[in-house]
């Protein structure tokens, strides 16, 4: 049977020629939908542990809190990350200029090459860095031990050609207020120096105030104390934020009513992770509707395409049909036939398309959903051997499904009554 298959195939090299481009696009448009689907998959998995995975508190009227204040040193079943925020003057470079910005006429001087600069404990477990709303290109987060260190975005490193291990040099300035900063007030503070350890891209959430730290490019992440110390809070530090983590569920929740039951409703409220991700996990839900809409487009439509050629072919071949069923052949036997003949020619599209898939699906993807190549690959790595046998497993359905509605026709009806067409 295997070997009637390979002959009819090498005897008509036109058909062969025409099954194997239907086959190959098949399978190529297969592979691109289920590998954004497992993608996409293994995406809203991290989302929903993620957004589970802290929640945080602050003053309803944004007002700071101070350390010393802390009423929940005695949780210790999970992590706390302290968030405070500043301004900094940056006094070694130049800010990033970009479109957008607010121009205030008259602005003091040190108003002008403004930084925002927000201490926290470690950069791992913020939202911004979580949702990829933020990534580190080059180097590497803040952590908890960290003295005077710095992460600064891509933007600003271009605009002043800094590197890794290059100090950046800056002045404590006062939260911005209009009046403030049309004074000519002589600066007195201490210069402090910040040593970079990595760099980031992206764009986050900005309000324009007129100064050059409205900008997502002039905002930096530096060590908590430190900035703290930098704002002249030493021994008295101040916070804007505390977000609780944990990889435990259990733990989260439990920390989650102690807090609720020590806070102050009236001047504290928490805020869960879970809204700062539902929008991520709403777009990444609209786009996998629209793959398994183009996964049924593609199978039914492959379906369709091919069945119509093999039953325009099959009518062709009702005479070896005949002949086949007069020296004794089954029904089955004529099916599998037709269905070797398909699997031959299927299996170099198979090596073709898994050669593609490490190639096409990844362009695709990162295009589709604007990610940054070398994160995206690090953190979510999908087998190009699993993928291309699950797409071929759904172009083995493809081919059995045309098969039988193409010999349809001839399985329904008895071998005598082929016989007798023939005569």
């Amino acid at each position: 049977m295997f070997e009637n298959a390979l002959k009819y195939n090498i005897r008509k090299k036109q058909r062969t020629v025409i099954i194997f481009f239907i086959l190959l696009i098949i399978l190529i448009s297969l592979n691109i939908c289920i590998y954004l689907n497992m993608y996409l998959n293994k995406i809203d998995k991290m989302i929903y542990e993620v957004s589970n995975l802290s929640f945080s508190i602050k003053s309803i009227n944004n007002e700071e809190m101070f350390l010393k204040d802390n009423l929940f040193k005695d949780i210790n079943n999970v992590s706390k990350n302290y968030i405070y925020e500043a301004l900094g003057s940056l006094e070694n470079g130049k800010v990033y200029k970009g479109e957008g910005s607010v121009n205030i006429e008259n602005l003091n001087p040190e108003y002008q090459n403004v930084l925002k600069l927000h201490g926290v404990n470690t950069t791992k477990y913020l939202n911004e860095f979580l949702a990829n709303v933020y990534e580190i290109t080059e180097g590497r987060n803040i952590l908890e031990n960290d003295r005077f260190k710095i992460l600064i975005h891509e933007k600003l490193k271009e605009e002043n050609k800094y590197k890794i291990g290059d100090k950046i040099k800056l002045k404590h300035i006062k939260p911005f207020s209009l009046e403030e900063s049309l004074k000519n007030n002589k600066d007195e503070n201490k210069e402090f120096e910040f040593e970079i350890i990595g760099f980031f891209k992206g764009i986050g959430e900005e309000k324009y105030t007129g100064l050059s730290s409205d900008l997502s490019e002039n905002n930096a992440y530096v060590d908590y104390f430190s900035l703290n110390e930098f704002a002249g809070n030493k021994g008295n530090e101040k916070l804007n934020k505390i977000s609780f983590i944990s990889k435990s569920k259990e733990n989260l929740d439990d920390a989650h009513k102690k807090i609720n039951d020590l806070i102050d409703h009236k001047k504290i409220e928490i805020e869960n992770n879970s809204d700062a991700f539902s929008e991520a996990g709403e777009n990444i839900s609209n786009i996998k509707s629209i793959l398994n809409l183009m996964n049924g487009i593609i199978f039914i439509g492959g379906l369709m395409a091919l069945s119509l050629i093999l039953n325009l072919w099959i009518r062709d071949r009702i005479y070896e049909i005949g002949i086949m069923i007069s020296i004794g052949r089954s029904k089955l036997d004529i099916f599998m036939q037709f269905i070797l003949e398909l699997l031959i020619v299927s299996i170099p599209c198979f090596v073709i398309a898994y050669i593609l898939n490490g190639i096409l699906n990844k362009k695709i993807l990162f295009k589709l959903l604007n990610l940054n190549e070398m994160s995206a690959l690090k953190n979510f790595n999908i087998s190009n051997f699993k993928l291309s046998i699950y797409a071929y497993l759904c172009l083995l359905g493809i081919i059995i499904i045309s098969v039988g509605i193409s010999l349809s026709s001839i399985i329904l009806t008895k071998p005598k009554d082929i016989l007798k067409k023939l005569s």
